[in-house]
Parts: C-alpha cells; structure tokens; sequence
C-alpha cells in the first residue's frame, strides 16, 4: 500500500491465500512404473486453525518484534491496557506504526478484527480496519470502524475476504492533523465465519496437446510458442537470467549463442568451452537459459512443455514459473532434472508458511528414460489448487492456504555442475535439453 501523509498506520499485512487444507504428493514408479497416480506419501499443510489469532503479537509482549515504525510513534511501557505495553501513534501529519506480515487466510471466510482503543480527543479521525487489493495492488475494498473513546474501550469489525484478494493490510488510521495521540492494545483477528463454496473448478481430462476445457467454460490459447522461426522470438523471451550472480556453485555462463531454433525446436545446448558472463565471470563451460520475465507475465491458467532432456551427471534441467518482481519462493517447479539420472524426473511447489519458514511439495516421476524422447508436462494453476501431470497422467496436486497469487513468468534452463548435480563427470558434450512447444491457457 502506498504511504500517504494522511495514513498513519499499523499495518499487519497479511497474504490472502485460498482454501483448502490439504498438500498430496504422489511418489511414483516403485509402485506403478509411473504409469498412473501412485499411492505416494501424503504431505498435509493444514494453515491455521479457525479459532487462531494471526495476530502475532498481539499485546507487543515482544517489544516491537513483527511491527515497523512508520515515523512518529513509539511503545509504551506504562498506560498499557494490558502486558506492560501499547501502542501510540501521535504527531501532525506524520506518524504511525506498520508492519507487514505473513498470515494465511481463507477468501470467502469471515474474520472478526478485535482491539481495545482509545484516542486523546474524541474529535480526532482515528479508525481501524481492513482494506483489500488484487494482484496489481490496487484496492477492491476497505472496511472500517472510527475510535473516538478516550478511555480503553473493546472495539472490533467484521471483515469477509473477497475471492478476489491477493492481499489484505490491517490498519489503524489517524487522519487528522491535531497534535495528539491514540493508543492500540490487544489486537486478534479470528475467523468468526468459514469460507462459502468456492467456485467450481476445472477438469483436466487430457493435458497432452490439448486444449483444456472445463465446466466453467473454454480456456483460450494465449501463448503458443512452438519456436517455427529461425531464432528466439525477442517479444515474448528473454536469453539468460536476470541476476547478475553465479548461483548454486554452478559452472555455466548462459550465452545467447547457446539458444538456438531450428526445425521446429528450441535447443538450450551445454558445451565444454571458456564462456564468460554478463558480469565479466570467466566460466569453463557454455549453456542456454530463457525466460519470459517482465515480457509475458499472467496469473492462473494451464501451462505445457513438450520436452526431451539431456543426458550425462553434472546436468541440471529446469522448467519454472516464478513471481514477476518479487523474490521466490514462491515459486513452482513443473519439471527438474538431473542427467545422471535420465529415468527420474521431479516437480515441486515452494513457499513460505506462517512462520516465515520455507515449505515445499515435492514429488517425482520415474519408469522412462525422459532423453529418449519429448514428453509433456503439464500445470494447472487456479486460485486454489495446483496441480502437477506428466504425459497427461496426475502427478501431484497442492491445495492449501499458500497458492501462488502473483502475476508469474516462464523459465527454462539447462545448467551445468552446481550444488546438487555436481561437477559433469562422463559427459559427452555438447547436451541439448529441447522443447517442442510451451503453451499457455486461460479462462477468459
């Protein structure tokens, strides 16, 4: 939320995350040769329960532990209503407290926001409430209550999670300019209400060059990138990463000479030779990355890739979506892997849960030698689910609080050496990890 001087706020800022408590991992091939859904381990994320206050602290019984300080406003260590501290936000035209936090709550819930107030002067402009923005940060609602006791009194709002959230901020609000104060005390913030009936979803039948469709309706074809040209089409991607940084102890340089189409395909090709970087780092070898980062960017819908990966130990293959402008996680793996391993391919979902602490389904697919030939692998992102296919089948699906709301870009890359994979060992260079097609849908 952009900071105006009129808002004098103490903010909680809370990621309004879907319904659904439940986070399944299918691991396949001991058990059916990754041919169908495997009885896989089930990983539970159950959120938060209904009767818990995500407020964090609450009474700041943690001094100022999870809260900002947005100018003139301080913590009281006597005139608490309770615990030995309170906050006071005072000052003309400035001032307040603020915070964002991570809290995970249910759209279409209702939440009861509780705290006890009280102002210097029961004319002043003092308010508490909720206001509501959708992905592109502009506000969709804003609910409220005034405080004008000048003694402690219980004061609360009811707020229902709009289905169209990405975000929420709780705030207390002095809007008027006289040089006073108002002091906060014993927030919570409970779900009184649980969510309504989301919409219906869609249904995937045949995620294998297809074009999905759903009781909702028909997806539209938005992008269909089946790399017929004679080079990378500039208005959708990009060649290389955007950090400027050697990441994973990786030993690659991503050149746009190793980015090639020809015949139908894109070829990100590994190659032992001297490379540099961007950033003017001498590497031993040569690979191909791209991604459509800040050039086609969307929230929800279906994505594929028609693969074939490479072979040899050392090699890295990578198919993401990760949050355009911000920091992953989150961040969704639709297709990781290792050459050494040619027969094993991984997916995962990462993201952060209320305690700030990264959390990640993870799962794999084994049976088939994934460089012998394409295969497609497929993502289905709604607001409330995630799920994960290979050659049309069910691997994997998320359904918890913590869905990625951001507007998200494209990436593919072929790495070489690094933490996980190791130095190449064997490998007969060059290694090409090819796509046929990538794809996106969306409902209109």
């Amino acid at each position: 939320m952009r900071v105006i001087s009129v808002w004098y706020i103490l903010i909680f800022s809370l990621i309004v995350m879907g319904c659904g408590p439940a986070f399944e991992a299918y691991n396949y091939g001991e058990e059916d040769g990754g041919i169908g859904q495997g009885g896989g381990p089930v990983i539970v994320d159950p959120g938060l329960p209904a009767t818990a206050n995500i407020v964090r602290n609450p009474t700041f019984a943690q001094d100022m532990n999870i809260w900002e300080d947005w100018g003139g406003s301080s913590l009281l260590s006597t005139g608490a209503y309770s615990g030995g501290r309170a906050v006071r936000i005072s000052g003309s035209g400035q001032g307040g407290v603020g915070q964002e936090v991570l809290f995970r709550v249910k759209t279409r819930a209702t939440y009861l926001l509780k705290a006890v107030a009280k102002v210097a002067a029961a004319s002043d402009e003092v308010y508490m409430g909720v206001r509501f923005f959708d992905l592109s940060n502009a506000t969709i609602a804003d609910i409220r209550t005034r405080v004008t006791s000048t003694t402690y009194q219980n004061h609360s709002v009811s707020v229902t999670i709009p289905t169209g959230a990405s975000s929420a901020k709780v705030y207390v609000w002095k809007q008027s300019a006289a040089n006073s104060f108002a002091d906060f005390d014993d927030f919570s913030m409970v779900m009184s209400s649980p969510p309504t009936a989301p919409p219906k979803e869609s249904v995937i039948n045949n995620p294998n060059n297809f074009l999905p469709t759903g009781p909702i309706g028909s997806y539209n074809l938005v992008l269909d990138e089946s790399f017929n040209g004679s080079g990378i089409n500039t208005t959708y991607w990009n060649t290389g990463l955007w950090f400027n940084t050697t990441i994973n102890n990786e030993l690659q340089a991503y050149r746009p000479e190793n980015v090639r189409v020809s015949g139908g395909n894109l070829s990100l090709v590994a190659e032992s030779r001297a490379a540099q970087t961007t950033w003017g780092e001498n590497m031993n070898y040569a690979s191909g990355a791209i991604t459509t980062r800040n050039k086609f960017t969307f929230t929800y819908g279906v994505v594929e890739a028609r693969l074939r990966l490479p072979v040899g130990a050392g090699l890295s293959s990578l198919f993401q979506l990760q949050p355009n402008n911000k920091r992953s996680p989150p961040e969704i793996t639709i297709m990781s892997g290792l050459g050494q391993n040619p027969y094993q391919t991984g997916f995962n979902y990462k993201f952060y849960d209320i305690n700030g602490a990264v959390k990640a389904l993870v799962g794999a697919v084994n049976g088939v030698d994934f460089s012998e030939a394409y295969h497609t692998f497929t993502l289905e992102w709604t607001d409330s689910k995630i799920n994960f296919f290979v050659d049309g089948i069910l691997k994997g699906t998320y359904t918890g609080d913590s869905v990625l709301r951001d507007d998200a870009f494209i990436m593919l890359s072929l790495a070489v050496g690094g933490v996980i994979p190791g130095a190449p060992s064997g490998v007969g260079f060059p290694q090409t990890l090819q796509a046929d097609y990538i794809r996106v849908w969306q409902k209109p």
